[in-house]
């Protein structure tokens, strides 16, 4: 047996909703850091491809996420096909400290102040402790909930310093959003359009197109700071986040006008006037905007409006939503029954609304039909697990 069909299995995570998150997460970073131009920096760097860095962390969160306190090193028995134990070793190398190292760490990069809670630590770059279990070397997970963010999200920041990686992730990232639109919706009325490749304006990544309605989707890899997230006494380290976000939304805007006013030589999806027009900016990482933020991002992005010259009426002409890839998903999906024009049109005129995250108003008003969502890619998943780790005697 994987350990994949053992983990459905665990009584300790047995919710559904968080069964689909750690296997979205998990073939999401697969898929993204193996695209072709990103998975040779990941090798480069870090001695492993993408798929091994997260079917071992996988692999070992599952064992420390259910019962197991440690692992002996080396362990008894490994099976993993195509990876050596020489690639374990370099596994551990990158994610693990000893347990002296980690306590003198610790001790020196805390600070007690109204960060706290939010500060970065040794615990999260190396979520592996190297120790000493019934007279055997051993490694250890305090939280195992930082190994798992380890592999995935914290993968990004291994590489954002190599040569190329900015163009080459933003491409795959792109690509996979298109792949995943296209996908979901393959078989029905919507149609998915690519980035058209041609000297002029920047174009939309993707366009939605629906009977009655378009959506302009940019797509962007930027992070929210930790400094924006956790900033209690001064915000402007988030206002200049939201600016960024704003650029991308005022970007779309330009590029929705290039496509009314035919500013393009060649142009496969001619601009219809009787279609509703929609703008997306869609984020790997959820960037959790609501209530006051939102205002706040609305008043950058007609701020950014005025610089460029248009009309900030253009927010109500066609209006724009932010939202992560995870919730793009659920949007596609939905949107295999559903217009554009109702559900985005909707929640940007209701008075309340537009101050809830779009992910919550999608959850709030489609909740049924969401409980019947299924990860689009969940059919390639024993293509990125499919190893096991085998517990040791005594570790438990």
């Amino acid at each position: 047996m994987s350990w994949l069909s053992s983990w459905f299995r665990f009584t300790t995570f047995s919710s559904s909703g968080y069964q689909t998150f750690f296997l979205h997460t998990t073939q999401d970073t697969a898929r993204i850091f193996g695209h072709s131009a990103v998975a040779p920096i990941v090798k480069t760097k870090t001695g492993l491809s993408p798929k091994q860095i997260v079917t071992i962390g996988a692999g070992l969160w599952t064992q420390y996420a259910s019962q197991y306190f440690a692992m002996y090193y080396p362990p008894d028995s490994l099976s993993l096909p195509g990876v050596t134990h020489a690639d374990y070793d370099q596994f551990m190398k990158l994610y693990s400290l000893s347990m002296k190292e980690m306590k003198q760490r610790l001790a020196a990069e805390r600070k007690l102040d109204d960060t706290f809670m939010y500060q970065f630590h040794a615990l999260q770059s190396h979520p592996l402790i190297f120790t000493a279990l019934n007279g055997r070397q051993a490694h250890i997970c305090p939280v195992p909930t930082l190994l798992f963010w380890r592999i995935t999200s914290g993968l990004f920041y291994d590489l954002i310093r190599e040569r190329g990686f900015d163009q080459a992730f933003g491409a795959s990232f792109q690509d996979y959003v298109g792949d995943m639109l296209e996908k979901t919706l393959k078989g029905t009325s919507t149609t998915i359009y690519p980035e058209e490749a041609n000297s002029g304006p920047k174009r939309a990544d993707w366009i939605i197109d629906q009977p009655s309605a378009f959506m302009l989707v940019e797509c962007k890899t930027k992070r929210m700071t930790i400094g924006a997230r956790t900033t209690i006494q001064d915000d402007s380290e988030l206002h200049a986040q939201l600016e960024v976000v704003g650029d991308a939304v005022a970007q779309s805007y330009q590029a929705l006008e290039a496509y009314k006013n035919r500013k393009y030589k060649l142009q496969q999806y001619p601009y219809d006037p009787a279609k509703q027009p929609f703008v997306c900016v869609v984020t790997l990482e959820n960037w959790h905007l609501m209530g006051p933020q939102l205002e706040a991002l609305r008043g950058v992005v007609k701020e950014r409006l005025l610089q460029v010259r248009l009309d900030p009426d253009l927010m109500q002409q066609a209006p724009f939503i932010v939202c992560s890839v995870n919730e793009l998903e659920e949007l596609a999906y939905l949107l295999k029954t559903h217009e554009l024009a109702d559900m985005v049109r909707r929640y940007w005129d209701d008075p309340e609304m537009p101050t809830w995250a779009f992910i919550s108003y999608l959850r709030h008003r489609y909740k049924n039909e969401l409980e019947q969502y299924y990860y689009v890619f969940a059919d390639e998943l024993e293509d990125v697990f499919t190893f096991k780790v085998i517990p040791q005697q005594g570790a438990s």
